[in-house]
């Protein structure tokens, strides 16, 4: 974890990474505006992004967290290094908990000028979905218009926030949450609605509320991110037995924005999950099935993944193997092994300055794979 320190002239920097117990620190919630106008990891790196509108954000966490007597706070636009899979991974996972362990929480909420019960209930933060556990995870929540006016907290304003969010007053004045006093539907059903700017985020957004841990993978999708965190939860039953009832679990977002439609496709009725140009059949692994040899350890986490059977025929891809490469590595009919290349994003590569550039690393990169993938078979 890397906090942001308020130095004595009013500026903060990027402190090392805690690998223990950080000292005290506020944390910041709040909706992202567009990327180009949020300060990231790489600009307080670099001492930039002053001209940001996002950077008025950090200011004001670092004028409330010195007035509260706090040295130390946290923000989600910076403090990650999301260029970094792990450090991005663990993030994801941890963020319950860091929010959970934080002094304070302020809520930045930028479209609520003035105090009233209208504006308050029409805030575009009550519909995103990473601020549910922004809401209920820290011990101390505080709510704060974008010219820095206390609007409230948790506790004094939880009727408020029942009626907008549907979350029971009795869980918004917990000082301390413990997400299991509550069933696994009413904590999906405090999620309906909510909407994410990347779909699997819908997912992944609900790990700390199920006290699960799965590693994202972006581009599986919002179905199949779902279909492994019902997984987990329904792991996690098994270990730890339960009253509630199993599958199926009611899914959130069921309710989508009429804008956001397209972003969803449902299982269809014969099982099988529909893209353009693509049809997977999918399978729950059954008891019978064997983890595969491929597990992935990262930091003491072991991931398991089971095999899913899926044949050539099933599968439609229109323009996703170049006929070029399908040459140079001498494949001529139906494929039947997949070589994936991956290749790690190094800050140095953000110098690269052409197209010609980027197109020279990934051709030399590409000569050495498939030599090595011709040897290997």
């Amino acid at each position: 974890m890397r906090l942001l320190r308020c130095e004595s002239n009013g500026e903060f920097s990027l402190t090392k990474e805690y690998l223990e117990e950080p000292p005290p620190y506020a944390i910041l919630s709040h909706t992202w505006g567009s990327d180009s106008d949020e300060v990231t990891f790489k600009d307080i790196e670099k001492g930039r992004g002053k001209s940001k509108s996002g950077y008025d954000k950090l200011r004001f966490c670092a004028a409330r967290t010195e007035k509260d007597g706090l040295e130390y706070f946290w923000v989600d636009t910076c403090c990650i290094d999301k260029k970094d899979s792990v450090k991005l991974s663990e993030a994801i996972n941890s963020m319950f908990s860091w929010y959970q362990r934080s002094a304070v929480c302020y809520v930045y909420l930028t479209d609520v000028a003035t105090w009233g019960p209208v504006t308050f209930e029409s805030s575009r933060w009550f519909t995103r979905g990473w601020t549910l556990q922004e809401l209920l995870a820290p011990t101390s929540v505080k709510f704060f218009s974008p010219n820095g006016r206390y609007l409230g907290d948790r506790n004094s304003l939880a009727e408020q926030i029942h009626i907008i969010t549907g979350i029971s007053v009795r869980a918004l004045q917990e000082t301390r949450l413990s997400p299991s006093n509550y069933s696994v539907d009413e904590r999906m059903s405090w999620a309906r609605g909510r909407e994410t700017k990347r779909q699997e985020d819908a997912a992944y957004s609900l790990l700390g509320l199920f006290g699960v841990y799965m590693p994202p993978i972006y581009g599986e999708g919002r179905e199949h991110a779902f279909e492994r965190l019902h997984g987990e939860i329904e792991r996690k039953r098994t270990l730890v037995p339960s009253t509630e009832p199993s599958y199926p679990l009611p899914e959130p977002l069921a309710v989508k924005r009429e804008e956001d439609s397209s972003s969803f496709t449902p299982l269809s009725s014969s099982g099988v999950l529909s893209f353009p140009d693509v049809q997977i059949p999918l399978s729950r692994p059954s008891e019978t099935d064997e983890p595969s040899q491929h597990s992935a350890s990262t930091q003491g986490l072991i991931v398991s993944s089971y095999h899913k059977m899926v044949q050539d025929k099933n599968i439609e891809m229109k323009q996703w193997w170049d006929e070029a490469v399908a040459v140079n590595t001498e494949t001529t009919g139906p494929y039947e092994k997949v070589a994936v290349l991956l290749v790690r994003w190094a800050d140095e590569l953000d110098d690269l300055e052409t197209s010609e550039d980027v197109s020279n690393l990934y051709l030399s990169t590409y000569v050495v794979a498939t030599e090595r993938f011709r040897h290997k078979h």
